[in-house]
């Protein structure tokens, strides 16, 4: 029988590779000497507060375009709650989405100079200026991250609809937004802003507590998938209704 161990002539020449293998180490050049142990890798130290915040407009907008939802939520005399959510083109400054209040639920369709609203089952569109005071937008809230601050301060890191981000607190002065602007509120002491930062230093959520007349208004906006292919659809004009001059 043959093809096993058992068979001294197998054995033998497995033997003779095992010995030629051997004898081949040991007549080829020693090998070359190891490389030096790398050096320890540095890391970065993490961006100073400061930094975040006066970068994170910049790196939001040049995502291209995001999701985002919104809300306001007023407590006071006459409480109520304010949802806006869909998407936004930071370089066009479009933004399409759903808007929900007391009222009822509305199509919104914004572009740098006109909102649009129509209300579900409704034919015609309102349009009102972009950058009415009270209006939340994106160019609005990053406005916040310019007006003069104190206390800023880093709390513990936090997670923005399951992204890690780091948490931002400071009292931002309103008085200092030009007037007319959304922002701009007379008379007021600081009011507190947090801002939320993903790992790109993008705004992962922006959120403003405003205390004044015996209200309390909370507005936070959440951003989120960035970079994201989006179409807006901009209402047929002959559709536009525009809205009436506010009272007074």
């Amino acid at each position: 029988m043959g093809g096993g161990w058992h068979d001294p002539h197998v054995r033998g020449a497995r033997i003779l590779l095992v010995v030629a293998a051997v004898l081949t180490a040991c007549s080829a050049p020693p090998p070359p000497p190891l490389p030096p142990p790398a050096a320890p890798a540095t890391t970065t130290a993490p961006a100073p507060p400061e930094v975040l915040v006066a970068g994170a407009a910049a790196a939001t907008l040049a995502a291209g375009t995001a999701r985002f939802w919104a809300s306001t939520v007023i407590a006071g005399p006459a409480p109520g709650t304010i949802v806006m959510h869909g998407v936004v083109d930071f370089a066009r400054q479009l933004t399409q989405g759903e808007l929900t209040t007391a009222d009822g639920v509305f199509r919104i369709v914004g572009d740098a100079t006109t909102s649009y609203t129509q209300p579900y089952g409704v034919d015609g569109w309102l349009a009102v200026p972009a950058g009415s005071p009270g209006e939340l937008t994106p160019a609005s809230q990053f406005e916040l991250l310019t007006l003069p601050m104190t206390e800023l301060r880093e709390l513990a890191p936090a997670e923005v609809r399951g992204t890690p981000v780091r948490h931002l607190a400071m009292l931002v002065d309103l008085t200092a937004a030009p007037p007319g602007t959304p922002d701009a509120e007379a008379g007021i002491p600081p009011q507190p802003l947090e801002l939320f930062v993903d790992a790109a230093g993008r705004v992962a959520r922006l959120q403003i507590t405003i205390t004044a007349d015996g209200e309390t208004v909370t507005a936070s906006c959440d951003y989120y998938e960035f970079g994201l292919p989006i179409s807006v659809r901009m209402p047929d004009p002959a559709l536009v209704i525009p809205a009436p001059p506010p009272p007074g």
